[in-house]
């Protein structure tokens, strides 16, 4: 069992108005990012390909202003999304249940084997206030533009004020 934990995302791959460049390694990270998104089974290596499925991992990310991303980055599989809430409950109660510090003795080498958890029936009231909460987290991400705000108040000296002006600060 494992995880992909990406810090500060909106840092490395995001755009910050017109003053970041769109580098070969931004397209890069997104590009990937994308390829795990859309065939999450199917994760190669470049010029390795292996016809065997790959399990799921659960991809953490973190960061400040998650609207600085490749729009389809942010996009939510909406259907999916209601699905892994309701495994995202189960996971916190079994989390509840072990306790935070027990969690690594439960998941590596345990005699047990993994946790598993229930299929659960999906109950239209709880996907309706899921999918709500979905709606609210995809208006909050335009909403919020912390970048814009930023680029907007940033003391960015004189010597570079034009540059921020007409979006080439980081060319110069």
């Amino acid at each position: 069992m494992c995880v992909l934990f990406i810090n500060d995302l909106d840092v490395a791959a995001g755009r910050m108005g017109g003053t970041t460049q769109y580098t070969m390694n931004n397209q890069m990270v997104n590009a990937t990012l994308m390829n795990i998104a859309n065939n999450p089974t199917n994760v190669q290596l470049p010029g390795m390909y292996n016809k065997k499925d790959n399990p799921h991992v659960p991809i953490i990310v973190t960061g400040n202003d998650f609207s600085t991303l490749y729009a389809p980055l942010i996009r939510d599989n909406f259907f999916g999304s209601l699905r892994a809430r309701v495994y995202d409950d189960e996971v916190t109660k079994w989390i509840g249940e072990v306790g935070v510090e027990s969690i690594g003795k439960n998941l590596i080498n345990s005699r047990e084997g993994p946790p598993t958890f229930q299929k659960h029936a999906m109950i239209v009231e709880k996907l309706l206030e899921y999918g709500n909460m979905l709606v609210k987290e995809q208006e909050n991400a335009k909403r919020v533009q912390l970048a814009d705000k930023y680029m907007a108040e940033a003391d960015l000296g004189e010597a570079n004020e034009d540059a921020v002006k007409i979006g080439n600060a980081a060319q110069q």
